[in-house]
């Protein structure tokens, strides 16, 4: 019972996002170039404060169009959860504000358990529009508690109806990194920064966020 009803809550939590805000992003925080493992569940959730990200109102203007506009400052709340299908490959399902994903990312390369890197694929939709991510995951491992990463990211966004007030385009390129350290080994704490540029064709913008997470590792170890 108190599964279900957290469960409720969280749902009517990310519905109450939808209709205040939507929200582009969240590329590669929070990972290392290491995978989940065969048979293993990680659950994260992170709490991200954004600076220069693309808002806009549900309520179109009077030519049927969104109203976008840049938010100087937004609070994201992440939620991603990744399967491991081998010990090199996990499926993952991603739920941000106003956002839905899924995406996968494998483990290509590891040197004596202390550098590690990845590659990551991903697609989504979210209200406004649909988008397609690609990502480098690259980690140090001092030691089996301790992971700092740095992680390129590009993003495409379709945007579904727009603004030629604002934008002047119909897509939304992202580009960037996030750089993070985590802490801890069933469970994991971290703190991540993301530096990202967007651009609309014309006009770019400079991104930022800065968040706390926390990784729990479901398996036998």
């Amino acid at each position: 019972m108190k599964i279900k009803r957290l469960f409720f809550y969280l749902v009517a939590a990310w519905c109450i996002m939808c209709l205040t805000l939507r929200c582009y992003m969240n590329l590669a925080g929070f990972q290392t170039g290491r995978t989940t493992g065969d048979g293993k569940v990680e659950l994260m959730t992170s709490l991200n404060q954004i600076k220069n990200t693309p808002n806009w109102t549900i309520i179109p203007n009077d030519n049927g169009e969104d109203i976008y506009e840049i938010e100087e400052h937004a609070l994201a709340l992440e939620i991603d959860s990744k399967f491991g299908i081998t010990d090199r490959f996990d499926f993952g399902i991603s739920l941000g504000s106003a956002r839905f994903g899924i995406n996968g990312k494998y483990n290509f390369y590891n040197h004596d358990d202390q550098f590690s890197l990845a590659a990551g694929l991903g697609a989504g939709f979210a209200l406004g529009g649909k988008y397609l991510q690609s990502q480098i995951f690259a980690s140090i491992h001092p030691s089996e508690k301790f992971a700092v990463y740095c992680n390129p990211s590009y993003a495409l966004t379709f945007l579904s109806s727009y603004s030629y007030t604002t934008f002047d385009t119909d897509n939304l390129d992202f580009y960037g990194a996030n750089l993070g350290f985590l802490y801890g080994e069933k469970m994991q704490i971290g703190v991540d920064l993301g530096i990202y540029t967007m651009s609309t064709g014309k006009k770019d913008f400079d991104m930022f966020s800065l968040g706390i997470g926390a990784k729990f590792l479901i398996g036998k170890k």
